[in-house]
């Protein structure tokens, strides 16, 4: 049974978390390891000294407080494999506002890595003509840049779903809902101030959009802050 689980588990696409850490609850002390990839299934951690496989037990349970978007989440995590200097975990009973969370954070990525361009003359009537660049990815994610006389971004568009974030060289970025009209056309209704949330979504996208090039996702991020 656990082999089986542990062999579902890694069918679940996992991504690479560089920066994350993660508590644990051990008997007599906590101590802090480095994420080295998370999925809604499962995530795994990086052993930095020698020994440190000995304080897992393979299949026994463990608490852990991992903070994802600086919220802290109590996770209850079953050890599937150990290695010298890698263990990895299967997630128990993630409630359901946490794995909203997790999807809400692993989305971006997903996303981004997605990423792949498209011929700007298949449907420009989606949001117009003079497209320049189009980048499709999953969930419904679509990236359009104009460019200027020059060659330069005059224009980005992000659309997600029914939501977007957009950014022009006479605005700062915005954001709002997308209204689907007949004819592949789209109504723009913008906030009355940029939303948060999306902001964010778009700095994580750019942040694992290897497709894109770094100056311009840099230069997008700055433009996000």
């Amino acid at each position: 049974m656990n082999q089986e689980k542990s062999l579902l588990h890694r069918r679940v696409p996992r991504f690479p978390l560089p920066k994350e850490k993660i508590k644990f609850f051990l008997e007599e002390s906590e101590k802090i390891f480095a994420v080295r990839d998370l999925s809604l299934g499962g995530l795994s951690i990086s052993l930095l000294e020698h020994g440190e496989s000995l304080l897992f037990v393979p299949n026994e349970m463990y608490k852990a407080e991992l903070k994802i978007n600086e919220r802290p989440i109590l996770l209850e995590l079953s050890v599937v494999r150990i290695s010298a200097w890698a263990v990895g975990f299967a997630i128990e009973n993630l409630a359901e506002a946490d794995r909203e969370h997790f999807v809400e954070f692993l989305d971006p990525i997903q996303i981004g890595r997605s990423l792949r361009s498209v011929d700007s003359k298949v449907a420009p009537e989606l949001v117009g003509e003079g497209i320049s660049r189009w980048y499709h990815g999953d969930i419904g994610t679509d990236i359009f840049f104009w460019n200027d006389a020059r060659g330069g971004v005059e224009r980005a568009l992000f659309c997600m779903g029914d939501e977007f974030w957009e950014w022009t060289q006479n605005e700062a970025p915005r954001t709002g809902t997308l209204e689907r009209l007949e004819k592949e056309q789209a109504k723009f209704h913008y906030h009355g101030m940029p939303e948060m949330r999306l902001k964010q979504r778009v700095s994580m996208i750019l942040a694992n959009a290897d497709v894109l090039d770094y100056r311009l996702v840099n230069f997008l991020k700055e433009l996000n802050r």
